[in-house]
């Protein structure tokens, strides 16, 4: 459990490397799957240095990233669909001061209201992903269902949880900000169950307890967002044994990746991940050689 309280520590700090102003977001990015339309958000930009990796040694890696910072920024997905607004993921919000997210102006950039959104789902809890429920004190959307895994809400809400790992103590912190916010509205689901619209949970547990995808299917098309399943993507493609320090269960984590990866390259269908090079939406291919498999931006 080390490993889980020097992720939750080194999370906020090491996406956003840097200081100063924060560069313009890009673009909000839409693709269209069937008939549902998906936006990429981009929250933040950011960097994870290489010493948070782990399943290489540090050489192998700088060969890979020679600046020694692997790019990751936080995605967040707007999803639109049968007259509905979603979201997956919600990324850091009000909570680094240092940086302003850019999530709610990007929703204004595509003509969507706060009050706009309908539901919101949750890939897991970490900070970057619902942070952006909140802010102070008060539910950031005022209207939305917010629905996460009931293994990944109770691993949250368990008292062992905080007294076993001190240094989760802030994320445990957000997680009843958001209880205490949205009330009843925050609902769990079991995995394999439909969610909404068109969306199905799917488990993808190591990166934490409850750690879900969520397969979108409109007409017969498909888009997997797979949420952290991949951190760095100059790394993770071409070596699906490291991890980043935050993995809770690392040989689960590494697992998961490699049977999502067989079947994405095997099925061809599109993928979309919280830390994946802005669009943040492409396909995984299976390399011959020079590295187990790469990642190709696009549909």
């Amino acid at each position: 459990m080390r490993k889980t309280i020097v992720g939750w520590l080194i999370t906020v700090g090491m996406l956003l490397l840097g200081s100063g102003t924060a560069p313009a977001a890009p673009a909000p990015e839409p693709v269209i799957i069937g008939n549902a339309r998906v936006t990429a958000l981009q929250d933040m930009p950011g960097e994870m240095p290489l010493t948070i990796f782990r399943g290489a040694d540090l050489q192998a890696m700088q060969a890979m990233v020679p600046s020694g910072r692997a790019p990751a920024g936080v995605t967040v997905f707007l999803v639109q669909l049968s007259g509905q607004n979603m979201l997956v993921d919600t990324g850091f919000g009000a909570n680094e001061p240092e940086r302003r997210s850019a999530l709610p102006e990007l929703l204004r950039r595509v003509g969507v209201g706060m009050g706009d959104i309908g539901t919101v789902l949750l890939t897991h809890m970490h900070g970057d992903h619902i942070g952006g429920l909140v802010k102070d004190g008060a539910a950031v959307f005022s209207k939305a269902v917010i629905m996460v895994s009931e293994k990944e809400l109770a691993f949250w809400t368990d008292p062992k949880t905080v007294k076993e790992n001190p240094g989760l103590d802030k994320n445990v912190q957000m997680v009843k900000d958001v209880q205490k916010a949205y009330g009843d509205r925050l609902k769990t689901f079991a995995f394999n169950d439909p969610v909404a619209f068109g969306l199905t949970a799917i488990a993808a547990t190591g990166h934490t307890p409850g750690h879900t995808m969520f397969l979108l299917l409109s007409e017969d098309s498909p888009l997997l967002f797979w949420g952290d399943l991949v951190h760095a993507a100059a790394l993770q493609f071409a070596n699906p044994d490291i991890c980043a320090t935050y993995d809770m269960n690392m040989p689960e984590a590494v697992a998961t990746r490699r049977d999502v990866f067989a079947k994405a390259a095997r099925e061809r269908f599109p993928v979309a991940g919280a830390h994946l090079p802005f669009p943040a939406i492409g396909r995984v291919t299976k390399k011959d050689s020079g590295g187990e498999y790469e990642f190709t931006p696009g549909l």
